[in-house]
């Protein structure tokens, strides 16, 4: 199901005449094994196009008291669910 519901988007992408389409990162130099899966599966799509590398996210925190909170349920998710 993945597979055919990212090619049905990447389908629908080229008929609204879009000329790229982001998978959102595949495994870089790190080599992490987490990411080994993602990235075949991402790169069977187009195996002949490089991979294009960005500068890493920073998280900007505005609302600091919102930020903690959600560290907080984070948390207590990751720990007990």
């Amino acid at each position: 199901a993945p597979f055919a519901l990212q090619w049905a988007t990447i389908q629908k992408s080229k008929k609204m005449g879009l000329a790229y389409y982001d998978l959102w990162g595949v495994q870089g130099t790190s080599k992490k094994e987490q990411w080994k899966g993602f990235s075949t599966f991402k790169h069977r799509f187009s195996p002949e196009t490089k991979t294009t590398s960005y500068l890493p996210m920073h998280i900007v925190i505005i609302k600091k008291w919102q930020y903690f909170l959600f560290q907080v349920i984070r948390a207590i998710k990751n720990r007990f669910f």
